[in-house]
């Protein structure tokens, strides 16, 4: 039995209220030769019995239960049970355009790449138009539109890792293993970027073909990342160990620290108070060692003043740095406020309430 032209990963764990989105935009794809492998791992809602639904309904569906052992672990188990020429990827809360596959193999093919991107929304069922997400670091680097490898451009190194916006050869991505971080954040960082420090040729198709849900934090926004965001550093120390042998450091420093301080400095202006000390504590180890040996290329000022602080150990600052308000605060204390007629003590309560949120 001939392979498929591409398998499709889908680590799944209590996904259960977007899951059938997720499965339709893949069933409905315009590239019909394909696999879609459903890895349950261990959920306690009604993922499992939807997996098998599914499964039941379309032969190109197949499903593996198993304990919970994360997600770095589900991706690795199913790019391993893939028959298929090349791999996709794709989280259970997200969907994509009909097209999507069709358009990536059809470049991936011809060209005969390793890896393949597109680009992607940040999805938000809430807003009213899906903010296109920008990979571009500056206005006078041209993106390439032919074959290319990080030597090429190593302005790629710089964008969101988006392990799913993407198809990668079979033969080579089964060599490259997720890290097994239960629950961390972040965890496709460190197989994206040595995906593509290892690849050959790499193109893009610069198109929006998929929708990476991006609401969480509005709807959960109370609740800060916890312990999680510690493996981030993990990650990166990872990565420093696996470019220092490849002797890849020195090449690609500017790149590595902007995407991982980029990645950073977001977590830690949205964590808890309480983590914060340990991330805080860590941060600093982690930035010691490099003061001073990598430039700002790509940095913007807040990064900059981030890292400086982390230099000079200025706890003050860093503790000062407060995360955006979210779209679902502004929302609810809105709400919450309407009730007050004279406009300035409306105002006044508002600015208090979001102040304390």
């Amino acid at each position: 039995m001939p392979s498929p032209k591409v398998s499709i990963i889908v680590p799944i764990y209590n996904s259960e209220k977007y899951i059938h989105q997720c499965i339709r935009s893949l069933l409905s794809q315009t590239l019909k030769d394909i696999e879609i492998i459903l890895i349950d791992d261990g959920s306690s809602d009604q993922s499992g019995f939807i997996c098998d639904f599914y499964h039941h309904t379309d032969k190109r569906i197949h499903v593996l239960h198993k304990q919970n052992s994360g997600y770095g672990d589900s991706v690795n188990r199913g790019i391993q049970l893939a028959h298929g020429d090349y791999i996709g990827i794709i989280e259970s809360d997200d969907f994509i355009e009909p097209d999507m596959y069709e358009k990536l193999y059809k470049e991936a093919s011809r060209n005969k790449t390793d890896i393949t991107k597109c680009y992607f929304y940040l999805f938000n069922q809430y807003a009213k138009n899906q903010r296109k997400e920008y990979h571009y670091v500056s206005d006078f680097i041209q993106e390439p539109t032919s074959p290319f490898n990080v030597r090429d451009y190593p302005e790629i190194l710089t964008y969101h890792s988006s392990i799913w916006a993407a198809i990668y050869k079979s033969s080579f991505i089964k060599k490259i293993k997720l890290q097994k971080t239960p629950r961390a954040s972040y965890q496709d960082f460190p197989f994206v970027f040595e995906a593509l420090l290892k690849a050959n040729r790499i193109s893009i198709v610069p198109e929006y073909l998929l929708y990476y849900r991006h609401e969480k934090e509005q709807l959960s926004s109370t609740i800060a990342p916890g312990k999680e965001v510690l493996f981030l550093l993990d990650h990166a120390n990872y990565l420093i160990n696996f470019m220092k042998k490849e002797n890849l450091l020195d090449r690609y420093e500017n790149e590595f620290f902007y995407h991982v301080t980029k990645c950073l400095h977001g977590y830690f202006i949205t964590t808890s108070s309480e983590i914060k000390k340990q991330f805080y504590e860590e941060l600093i180890t982690f930035y010691r060692p490099f003061q001073g040996l990598f430039s700002f290329k790509y940095f913007d000022d807040h990064l900059k003043k981030f890292v400086y602080a982390l230099w000079q150990e200025d706890k003050e600052f860093l503790f000062q740095i407060n995360a955006p308000v979210s779209l679902y605060k502004k929302m609810l204390v809105k709400t919450l406020s309407s009730f007050i007629i004279n406009k300035t003590k409306r105002k006044a309560f508002r600015k208090k309430l979001l102040k304390h949120m």
